[in-house]
């Protein structure tokens, strides 16, 4: 009933209540921290078994050890006056512990209605997170063609042209190998690895040329498209920033 932690606190009084009385000692102060403890239902309720079950025993050392039992039997009275019983001082605790309940279905219900409004805001700014990640591959190949194209010039006097997207004019979702055998080979550029997007180059002018980089990481039919020239860095071409 008391728990492991009621059981030593009684086994530990019951001991020094004896070690006091076979030496001779008064238990008084030992007694009066007991009859402290007994300002809340559960340390009222160790005070007083621990003083019922002493009682149980019979004093057989000494007078002083009478006395030492009488101060017992008075902190027990004392505890009796105030009608306090085991009963009595166990029913609220039980009280607690029957009491416990779980969710209710109404709190269920809001529950699942909260996490399903984040759901719906968090799952679609997170797939545009994605297409966004995929799309920043076109601006970088896109800024490195025109810087080897600048190079190229600077080394040739003149400037290469690759007239249809490359590697093929209807890119989409899927990443592609990049195949050799084409001008950028010739302007000494190529991805590293796969690509997402489509790539030309032409030459404007003598002194000028247009870099050009689409891509359709959505699928939706609809390509971003990139430009740079000898004097501008990739630009983005559409107002919407939502075509991917």
């Amino acid at each position: 009933m008391l728990g492991a932690i009621g059981h030593r606190w009684f086994c530990l009084l019951r001991h020094k209540v004896a070690y006091c009385a076979l030496q001779e000692r008064s238990a008084s102060r030992l007694l009066a921290k007991a009859q402290n403890r007994t300002k809340n239902h559960y340390k009222q309720l160790l005070a007083l078994v621990c003083v019922q079950n002493l009682l149980l025993t019979k004093p057989t050392v000494s007078s002083d050890s009478r006395s030492t039992w009488a101060i017992v039997r008075h902190v027990a009275h004392r505890l009796q006056r105030k009608r306090v019983s085991v009963l009595e001082l166990t029913t609220p605790r039980e009280e607690v512990v029957n009491n416990r309940k779980g969710f209710t279905l109404v709190e269920l219900m809001i529950v699942v209605a909260i996490i399903g409004i984040l759901a719906a805001i968090a799952v679609p700014n997170f797939v545009n997170m994605q297409y966004r990640s995929k799309r920043a591959e076109v601006p970088s190949n896109v800024d490195g063609v025109k810087t080897a194209q600048i190079a190229y010039d600077a080394a040739f006097d003149t400037y290469i042209d690759v007239a249809t997207l490359y590697p093929d004019p209807t890119p989409g979702k899927a990443q592609r190998a990049w195949p050799s055998g084409s001008n950028f080979d010739t302007l000494g550029w190529a991805p590293d690895g796969k690509v997402r997007g489509s790539y030309k180059v032409l030459a404007a002018t003598s002194t000028d040329f247009e870099v050009t980089g689409v891509c359709d990481v959505d699928g939706d039919g609809t390509n971003a498209t990139y430009t740079a020239t000898k004097s501008i860095n990739s630009t983005y071409k559409h107002t919407n920033d939502n075509i991917y």
